[in-house]
């Protein structure tokens, strides 16, 4: 329960925020939990709830880094926003905040859920996904290639993440790419050059995307075919099935001599490859 006088208000941040009605001085105690007013639901509660309710829930509560309970709170404290910069620790005040002046708090710091509310807005997603510190970019894809991507203009934002010297944020970026299908349409020229990636798993993410993209995979012919020679089954297994879609004939010879791939998978999505290309001529 909130213990100075805030009101609500439209935020910078993110839609509305809590905003201080009195000056606060730092140190002060700002909010606490009272038992029988703030909910404290397990998350056994919480996945029994219907799915509207459970969302809500799940974007208006914090989940306690301790308890790992969802604590929803009586009153407007629901609506402060993340900081990297906060003004409050969640109870209290880590600096003197004036009056008219946004209330905030780090999430990272006490919310088990933030990565998925950090990444909930196109606003913050867009910048955690190009900031400097690998950590922040890690976090927003691992959770995106879980829950998917609604802002498909961040595609390219993704895509660009394929380049970083981070295997996480490659690998995390791959994987998130793979999981959207067509949408992925735009990162072709990235998830091209990233069929040469150092790591097997990356690689895997990229192929597995590119077969899924039909004609739009066009322009990575050539890495495809260069990707039939990967170390990797999976990667030349989904080369296979990328240049079938796409009916690249220029595909033709090199598939053929994936015949003898040593590996069943590899072998049978040539096969398949071959025809479709023979189908499409």
């Amino acid at each position: 329960m909130l213990l100075v006088d805030t009101r609500v208000g439209p935020s910078s941040i993110h839609g509305l925020g809590l905003f201080a009605q009195q000056f606060i001085g730092k140190g002060t105690l700002v909010w606490e939990r009272v038992p029988g007013l703030d909910l404290a639901l397990s998350q056994e509660q919480v996945d029994a709830l219907p799915e509207r309710a459970r969302r809500t829930v799940r974007y208006y509560s914090f989940r306690h880094v301790h308890s790992q309970e969802y604590i929803l709170c009586c009153d407007d404290d629901r609506f402060v926003n993340h900081s990297d910069d906060p003004n409050t620790d969640g109870r209290k005040a880590l600096r003197d905040i004036a009056p008219g002046e946004e209330m905030t708090f780090d999430y990272r710091k006490w919310d088990l859920d933030f990565e998925w509310k950090l990444s909930s807005t196109s606003v913050t997603l867009a910048r955690a996904l190009e900031d400097a510190d690998p950590e922040v970019r890690h976090a927003a894809l691992r959770v995106l290639s879980k829950v998917g991507l609604e802002d498909k203009t961040a595609v390219p934002r993704v895509a660009a993440a394929l380049a970083v010297p981070y295997r996480e944020v490659r690998y995390r970026a791959a994987k998130l790419l793979a999981r959207l299908g067509t949408d992925a349409a735009p990162a072709v020229p990235a998830l091209t050059v990233a069929l040469k990636d150092e790591d097997p798993e990356v690689r895997y993410y990229v192929a597995k995307c590119l077969s899924q993209l039909g004609a739009g995979a066009t322009d990575a012919v050539g890495g495809l075919i260069e990707a039939l020679k990967d170390n990797h089954p999976k990667v030349r297994c989904f080369s296979a099935k990328a240049l079938g879609k796409i009916a690249a004939r220029a595909a033709l010879e090199p598939l053929r001599r994936v015949l003898d791939d040593g590996d069943k998978e590899v072998c049978d999505a040539a096969v398949r490859a071959l025809s479709s290309i023979a189908t499409a001529q």
